[in-house]
């Protein structure tokens, strides 16, 4: 799940009475949606978890997951990323995504970030 494999590229032609803009923040596949029915001045269902790159209120975390060649589990909190790998081998990996946008430095094990990595695992709920 490195930035290679999971970053896409999204574009939306919003209504001619916006102005074209170009976000940066990371958002989830479900946000598109949900940005979709904002454009459109439509409410999201009450049961939705896409959340609007116009919302105010933005997402603070990016969940990933796949099963498949590899077997991971990952979360983006803005610059960082820790993924854990449970198959074919175990391990874990923290990227801070402004400092190393290739992803070649793992800082988990760096007592350091220990904090900062315990704190995103906490989040995946593994714990």
């Amino acid at each position: 799940m490195y930035d290679e494999q999971v970053r896409t590229f999204c574009f939306i032609k919003p209504p001619k009475n916006l102005n074209p803009k170009i976000f940066k923040d990371p958002i989830s596949h479900i946000d598109i949606v949900a940005t979709i029915l904002d454009l459109l001045n439509l409410p999201s269902p009450s049961t939705f978890q896409g959340i609007s790159i116009y919302a105010k209120n933005k997402r603070e975390h990016i969940y990933m997951y796949t099963r498949s060649l590899v077997g991971q589990i990952g979360i983006i909190q803005w610059p960082w990323k820790l993924l854990v790998t449970y198959y074919p081998r175990k391990g874990m990996e923290l990227y801070n995504l402004e400092q190393d946008k290739d992803e070649k430095k793992n800082l988990f094990g760096i007592s350091l970030y220990g904090a900062k990595a315990k704190e995103l695992y906490k989040k995946l709920g593994l714990v």
